[in-house]
C-alpha cells in the first residue's frame, strides 16, 4: 500500500492512569524518558510517514506544545481538536475526516508496539475498507478483560467488541484504513449520537470490508493502567536496548526534561523477574 499519512488519537483523558499523570495528559506520560505519543511519532517517521494528523481533546494544548518543540519530530503535523472528546473514540477519528483525503494508518497515542508491525502492515494490499492488526496469542494478553476481542473468519472480521461471546484474537489498536471508515462511523453516530471505533469496524465487517493482519508474536501493549505501564516497561527491557528509543538521545534532543519521578517508582514495583 502507498500511505504517507497517519492519524493518532490523543483526545481522551485516560482517568485509569491518573496516578501517573497527576491530572496531566496521558499521551505525555514518559516511558524510558520519552512520552508515549512520541514513541508512536518516531516509529511512524521510521517507516516513512510524512504527514501526521493528531486528534486532541483533554489538555490538548500540552500535547501540542511538547510535540511541536521536540527537535526529532520532522513530519508535518495537522492538529485537530475534538470538542466532544468525552464521547467514544470513533468521534475522535471522525473529527479527522475533513483533513484526511486518502488512505491512512491509525494509531492510539497510548499504545506501544514493535515498529516491525508497521513495516509489515504497509506492505499489505489495502482493500476498500480497513486492515486491523490482531494478536492471536491470547495467553500473552496482559489484561484480557479490558481487551477488545475479535472474531475472525478466513482473514475477515466477523465480530469485534470487549464483550463478544466468541473470539480468537485481540485488537492491537493498529490499523490501515481507507476513508470508508469515516462513512461507517458517521452512520453509527447519526443513529445513536456517539460511535466507538469498534462499532465502525463492525459496520465494515458486516459488509465484508474489515480485514486482519496477524502480528505473529510481535510485542505491543495498551498503556491504560499503572499495571499495564509496568508491563510495557518490562516488555521493552525484555526486547533489549534496541526496543528503547535511547533515553540519552531523548534528553539531549528535547528542549525540556521529559522524565518523571513516577517512572522510576513504577518500575521498581515490577522487579526484574
Amino acid at each position: 500500500m502507498n500511505i504517507d499519512t497517519a492519524v493518532i488519537l490523543a483526545a481522551g483523558r485516560g482517568s485509569r492512569l491518573s496516578s501517573l499523570t497527576d491530572g496531566g495528559s496521558k499521551p505525555l506520560v514518559p516511558l524510558f524518558g520519552l512520552p508515549l505519543i512520541l514513541h508512536n511519532i518516531l516509529a511512524l517517521q521510521e517507516i516513512g510517514i510524512e504527514h501526521l494528523v493528531v486528534v486532541l481533546g483533554y489538555r490538548g494544548e500540552e500535547i501540542q506544545r511538547v510535540v511541536s518543540r521536540d527537535v526529532r519530530v520532522t513530519a508535518r503535523i495537522t492538529w485537530v481538536i475534538n470538542e466532544e472528546w468525552k464521547k467514544s473514540n470513533g468521534i475522535s477519528l471522525l473529527a479527522a475526516a475533513p483533513v484526511v483525503s486518502g488512505n491512512f494508518l491509525l494509531l492510539m497515542a497510548d499504545h506501544l508496539f514493535d515498529v516491525g508491525i508497521l513495516e509489515r502492515l504497509v506492505e499489505q494490499p489495502l482493500p476498500d475498507g480497513l486492515i486491523l492488526c490482531i494478536d492471536r496469542k491470547l495467553a500473552t494478553i496482559f489484561d484480557m478483560e479490558d481487551a477488545t476481542k475479535v472474531k475472525v473468519d478466513r482473514g475477515r472480521i466477523v465480530d469485534i467488541g470487549k464483550t463478544i461471546p466468541e473470539f480468537d484474537a485481540v485488537d492491537t489498536g493498529i490499523f490501515a484504513c481507507t476513508p470508508a471508515i469515516f462513512t461507517a462511523l458517521s452512520t453509527v453516530a447519526q443513529e445513536r449520537g456517539d460511535a466507538s471505533l469498534s462499532e465502525g469496524v463492525k459496520r465494515l465487517a458486516i459488509e465484508g470490508r474489515a480485514f486482519v493482519m496477524d502480528i505473529e508474536g510481535a510485542w505491543w501493549q495498551d498503556v491504560d493502567t499503572p499495571e499495564a505501564y509496568r508491563y510495557a516497561q518490562w516488555l521493552l527491557l525484555q526486547g533489549g536496548t534496541s526496543n528503547i528509543r535511547s533515553v540519552e538521545a531523548t534528553l539531549d534532543g528535547s528542549p525540556e526534561p521529559l522524565t518523571s519521578p513516577c517512572e522510576a517508582t513504577v518500575f521498581s514495583e515490577l522487579g526484574t523477574a
